[in-house]
């Protein structure tokens, strides 16, 4: 027999932890007996370095966890107690995103919506029947694939409006008559591609709908999911959303500390056309990465305040065309500390109103923290109030 070696088999160091071995064997062997088993083996202990030299036949033996194994068959198994292991052990949760993407499938599930999933991949002609113009920046940030499947399915999406739009109007044609739907899902949105950086993935939280729902219920549903996800500053509805595939008199862009957020409204009776959407529909889509961001989910205690309150309600006339939003915001820039509360309780238009103008009621509370206020304290509050917003041309009606 001829045997040709290429290469020499040599022995190898294995760094040597006699407190590492028996922390993981269990045990309480000391290092002159954990030694004196390797030596039976051909095992030589480097007493300067603290490694264990290996024989050259042992080319099995490559690990400190190796070493432990020959210790523990030497040492014999059966001398071995039987503890319980010691683990450190860490409380398990859900990172941030995790958490507000559960909030928002728990949410719309709640109020009857079903989730959708849809391809990353768009069409080019989204954007014609979308009616955006040819420098909209979902045009401009589309990003093309070398090797598409087909012209249908060349670009990546840069917006959720078509997918969805597209699953509301396949259920319009099997006669569904009320649907809704949601889904979770990235846009792709270019940055400096010739640097070869990857796209700018940006989920996004889209809400779709015809049939019972309108603008206001989609609204609500928006505004608790904000509660729920710890933003609980007020929600500024934008009407000038710039959106061309929304009604242009119901679509509004969201903003919350202001930073737009998402936008929210009607489809264009046009755009319902071109997918073939007999019905009214209503949008709403949010940014995921920008919920993330401002989000807190740090609870705030305070005890309870045990002064007496006081209760108005205030009628407002103003311009048919002026956002209730915008007269709110007029009312508690000019309100002081003692204005708990603002809620719209009613809105009218007709006779005796004149011709373009609308009536809105805003129903007051007032409470201070260290006394009850008296009803004069409370009047001056109000007269402070009226004087400020007529000066903002918003009328109050005696």
């Amino acid at each position: 027999m001829i045997d040709e070696c290429s290469t020499v088999v040599g022995s190898k160091r294995i760094e040597f932890h006699p407190q590492w071995i028996n922390h993981h064997l269990g045990t309480g062997i000391s290092e002159e007996e954990m030694i004196s088993c390797l030596e039976r083996l051909g095992f030589e202990y480097d007493q300067e370095n603290g490694d264990m030299i290996t024989p050259p036949d042992r080319q099995d033996v490559d690990t400190e966890a190796e070493l432990a194994g020959e210790i523990a068959r030497l040492y014999g198994y059966d001398r071995i107690p039987m503890t319980i292991p010691r683990v450190e052990t860490t409380r398990g949760s859900f990172p941030r995103k995790m958490q507000i993407e559960n909030i928002a499938r728990n949410l719309a599930e709640f109020h009857g919506y079903s989730q959708i999933m849809t391809y990353s991949f768009d069409d080019p002609a989204v954007f014609d029947r979308l009616r955006l113009p040819e420098n909209a920046p979902e045009r401009q940030a589309a990003i093309r694939i070398h090797n598409p499947l087909n012209e249908e399915s060349s670009i990546l999406r840069t917006t959720s409006a078509g997918h969805m739009l597209e699953t509301l109007a396949l259920n319009a044609r099997r006669k569904h008559r009320h649907v809704r739907f949601y889904e979770l899902a990235n846009i792709y949105l270019t940055r400096d591609l010739e640097k070869n950086e990857l796209p700018d993935e940006r989920m996004q939280f889209t809400l779709g709908a015809y049939g019972r729902d309108d603008f206001f219920d989609l609204k609500g549903i928006i505004e608790e999911f904000l509660r729920r996800t710890g933003l609980r500053k007020t929600l500024v509805c934008d009407p000038h959303a710039g959106k061309p595939f929304l009604h242009p008199g119901r679509q509004a862009a969201l903003v919350y500390d202001g930073c737009v957020i998402g936008y929210l409204g009607e489809i264009h009776p046009l755009v319902a056309e071109s997918f073939g959407i007999p019905a009214r529909v209503t949008l709403a889509v949010l940014d995921m990465p920008e919920i993330v961001k401002q989000s807190d989910f740090t609870l705030h205690c305070q005890g309870l305040n045990r002064h007496a309150r006081a209760v108005r309600d205030l009628s407002l006339q103003v311009e048919d065309s002026r956002p209730a939003g915008e007269v709110e915001a007029a009312l508690r820039g000019a309100a002081g500390p003692w204005l708990e509360k603002c809620e719209l309780e009613e809105v009218y238009t007709g006779a005796p109103l004149p011709t373009g103008s609308k009536s809105l009621t805003y129903h007051l509370r007032f409470q201070a923290e260290d006394r009850d206020l008296s009803g004069k304290e409370v009047g001056e509050q109000l007269r402070k109030i009226t004087a400020a917003l007529e000066r903002e041309g918003i009328r109050v009606r005696r």
